[in-house]
């Protein structure tokens, strides 16, 4: 076959196009440029922050790529859906409801650790911060928690009883996932790790508050303050209380069921329920405890808040908060609410 024959230079004119070409091919791509961290300023009076992982969620590139891969599938990352996703699975395989393979111990700690960064800053939790927007900004405008973490939250806890429907939803959950990790509270956590490392080595998780409360005599002001807030709030919903609540629970479907968790309705019941033929001796001694807790700080009666509040204010000229700042003030308080029981507009008071 005879060759064709070209020009030098158109020759060598192919020959420069084709090594082009050829580096072209052969040279490595660049590298795609990172996305950029999504931010989160829903509610614009709490600060912008960063979204956890980037995208508010648990991170997929790490310990849980396998176990949302395996357990979570079809679900969205964002706005902690694949966290949500996990943590069911987990609390299954705690209840002993749930056959075959577990989230691994390493993704749990993934996931903690995701809600501990999530709980700093309620814009990193957009579900929560979209649910009480109004409301921050009703009751909370001048609280920021780029300066102070956590504190929005804390605002809107001691607002309850005036806050939406849907903002109170999600105020629960956020307190639900307190009560089983009492890091999530970021400003309780600052104030009491050290007391908690000293006092509460043995606590099981879910009663370190508990175990603080207990101790309250060797806690510093701050700490203090900060357990009896978080009791406090979560003194009328036995949900909220991991120790009543394990140690109740069966008492509750047995003697309560149908009641609604709230305002002191199952704690009532149960204490009514408590003499009872078929109780359990464990139910019993945690009641009888709170109870106690309940008389040596008022502030953990929501009950008898609720009851008193307008009583307090139109008969004995005093209010919950007046009280809580001044212990002369709350025994004033008591002693006009004895001493004009009969006098009292709220039954429930009396």
């Amino acid at each position: 076959m005879a060759c064709l024959k070209l020009p030098a230079a158109a020759a060598l004119l192919l020959l420069c196009l084709f090594a082009s070409s050829a580096s072209a091919e052969d040279k490595p791509a660049a590298p795609a440029a990172a996305a950029a961290p999504k931010t989160s300023k829903i509610i614009e009076s709490a600060g912008e922050t960063q979204l956890p992982n980037g995208v508010g969620d648990v991170a997929l590139d790490g310990a849980c790529k396998a176990d949302a891969a395996a357990f979570c599938k079809g679900i969205t990352p964002g706005e902690g859906r694949v966290a949500m996703c996990l943590t069911r699975r987990i609390k299954q395989a705690q209840q002993g409801n749930m056959a075959g393979r577990m989230v691994r111990p390493k993704c749990e700690e993934q996931v903690s650790a995701y809600k501990v960064e999530r709980s700093k800053h309620i814009n990193k939790d957009p579900a929560l911060a979209r649910a009480c927007k109004d409301d921050a900004a009703n009751f909370c405008k001048s609280v920021s928690d780029s300066s102070t973490p956590g504190s929005v939250l804390i605002c809107l806890r001691e607002k309850q009883r005036k806050l939406t429907t849907q903002c109170k939803g999600e105020i629960l959950r956020t307190q639900a996932e307190i009560a089983e990790d009492w890091r999530l509270d970021p400003q309780l956590y600052s104030a009491c790790s050290a007391s908690a490392a000293k006092l509460c080595q043995e606590a099981e998780p879910g009663t370190e508050v508990d175990c603080l409360l207990a101790s309250s005599k060797s806690l510093d002001w701050s700490c203090l303050g900060h357990v009896v807030r978080v009791e406090k709030e979560a003194a009328g919903d036995i949900r909220l209380n991991m120790k009543l609540f394990r140690a109740c629970v069966n008492d509750q479907k047995k003697f309560c069921k149908g009641i609604e968790p709230g305002h002191m309705r199952v704690q009532e019941c149960l204490e009514d329920a408590m003499d009872k033929a078929g109780f359990s001796g464990g139910c019993k001694a945690a009641l009888e405890e709170v109870i106690q807790m309940r008389v040596a700080d008022f502030r953990l009666d929501t009950g008898l808040l609720d009851a008193c509040e307008d009583d307090l204010q139109a008969i004995c000229s005093t209010s919950a908060d007046k009280m809580e700042k001044s212990s002369e003030e709350k025994d004033r308080a008591m002693a006009c609410l004895q001493q004009f029981k009969e006098e009292l507009h709220s039954d429930a008071c009396k």
